[in-house]
């Protein structure tokens, strides 16, 4: 919502990016009565965000090292946030968002099962892990010998997530193509908007607006890749999932999505996608068969269709180049500057935004804009 004059636009603030970021956080400040204008110059969820697994972390895979560190602490209250949220009862009401499952299972090879079961007994995970009532059906194999444990981390389907997000709020949405920053503003194509905040909610795309703005003292951006893989076939079974090895980071994770013709994909993440980096897409996908017949090999993927995706994972610069541990949201100047650096933390930048914000200004609501509104990115499994 907006005040139109003559090509003119007056906000209390502009918010860059389409994304899941920026939704939540565009909801967050019309909520509490802010006027914003969203502005995405490709699709509404491009990037990160379509190529997110939509797993609700609460960051128990990152305390397989035996230890709850600050990473797996700053994830313990966000499905229980979203919860509350997909149930109508939160802060966003995402009743109409799909949850692909309500719980992922944490599964380990045969040889650690030991070690993985008396890491999950530690009284420091009490209440937040138990045993299955039954085996997912992908495990439920005479030849799986590993343990197998409930998380309760639902998975959600992210492009009903950006849908669910951007249609009450398509009057205040805008597609661009040409931006210049002026001294109480922008300029988006041809159009003045003033604004009293600036929000840089763009993941990757923080860095080119940041170099645009020009303001002093802000952040360097680190882009960690990812090569997920994809793999269709009519008899996939549902699977929700992360494997642990001997080490500590998880081998894979495991989403279960559908294609355009409503046939199962597994979408495929873990250390298969951050040391897939180093190969190309047809070594990747011979490395995610190889992993596949060594840890599941009675599912048969035989016809199986296969594809790959490269992602960056955007977030600020850390000294050692590993991820941040939590949200990062920082006022600089008129700018403010986001990174949930995972799609779990959306809540958080909404939080932390408006506790960086002055009051509204309470300007009358207009809804007629004089912009195209971008349309929605795919999946890159709609067409596998």
């Amino acid at each position: 919502m907006c005040i139109v004059t003559n090509k003119a636009i007056t906000v209390d603030v502009v918010i860059f990016g389409g994304g899941i970021a920026g939704l939540w956080i565009l909801r967050s400040l019309r909520i509490k009565g802010y006027t914003a204008l969203l502005l995405e110059s490709k699709h509404l969820g491009g990037g990160q965000t379509m190529a997110s697994q939509g797993v609700l972390h609460g960051g128990l895979k990152y305390a397989l090292n035996g230890k709850l560190g600050e990473s797996s602490e700053a994830l313990r209250d966000m499905p229980g946030r979203w919860k509350a949220c997909l149930e109508g009862v939160g802060e966003i009401d995402l009743t109409r968002v799909r949850v692909r499952s309500d719980h992922q299972v944490l599964w380990s090879e045969g040889k650690v099962a030991s070690r993985i079961t008396s890491f999950f007994a530690t009284k420091a995970l009490a209440g937040r892990i138990e045993k299955p009532g039954s085996l997912p059906p992908a495990l439920d194999h005479p030849a799986f010998k590993g343990a197998v444990y409930r998380l309760e981390e639902s998975v959600i389907d992210v492009p009903d997530l950006v849908r669910v997000l951007a249609e009450p709020v398509m009057d205040a949405i805008a597609h661009y193509t040409q931006l210049t920053f002026s001294g109480d503003g922008v300029v988006v194509d041809g159009v003045q908007v003033q604004a009293g905040r600036i929000v840089f909610a763009a993941g990757e795309g923080n860095e080119a607006l940041m170099a645009a703005a020009g303001a002093p003292g802000f952040p360097k951006m680190q882009a960690r890749p990812l090569h997920q893989v994809m793999v269709a076939h009519p008899e996939l079974p549902p699977f929700h999932a992360v494997c642990m090895g001997a080490g500590t980071r998880p081998v894979l994770v495991t989403t279960t999505h559908e294609n355009a013709a409503g046939s199962p994909v597994w979408y495929l993440g873990g250390h298969l996608a951050e040391t897939g980096v180093t190969r190309n897409a047809a070594d990747q996908v011979l490395h995610a068969q190889a992993e596949l017949r060594r840890l599941m090999p009675w599912i048969s993927l035989e016809g199986a269709r296969w594809r790959t995706l490269e992602i960056n994972r955007a977030e600020p610069a850390t000294p050692d180049g590993e991820k941040p541990a939590g949200a990062y949201c920082r006022a600089f100047e008129r700018f403010i500057v986001c990174w949930p650096t995972k799609l779990v933390m959306a809540p958080l930048l909404g939080e932390e935004v408006l506790r960086l914000m002055p009051p509204p200004t309470g300007a009358r609501p207009v809804l007629d804009l004089d912009f195209p509104r971008p349309v929605m990115a795919e999946p890159a499994w709609g067409d596998l």
